[in-house]
């Protein structure tokens, strides 16, 4: 089995020799960066709505007692 060393990470283009690092472009790595971010503010942001959500009907005592604890709702 012969080893041989990975191919050179940055490189140019052959049609246009722009260069390019990892097989992308720097508007490439700049869009798909980008797109990521709104990606995952927006999955962040679900998130905290649902978090938000939870909590308020928590402390509003909205909720059905969990099977084999006492209700909030009993005097005891």
């Amino acid at each position: 089995m012969k080893l041989s060393m990975p191919p050179n990470p940055i490189q140019r283009r052959a049609t246009d020799n722009k260069l390019m690092v990892f097989g992308l472009t720097g508007f490439e790595w700049v869009t798909t960066t980008g797109a990521l971010v709104i990606l995952y503010l927006c999955l962040g942001g679900f998130f905290v709505g649902m978090l938000a959500i939870s909590k308020k009907i928590r402390n509003d005592g909205d909720t059905y007692p969990r099977p084999g604890t006492n209700s909030p709702f009993e005097d005891e």
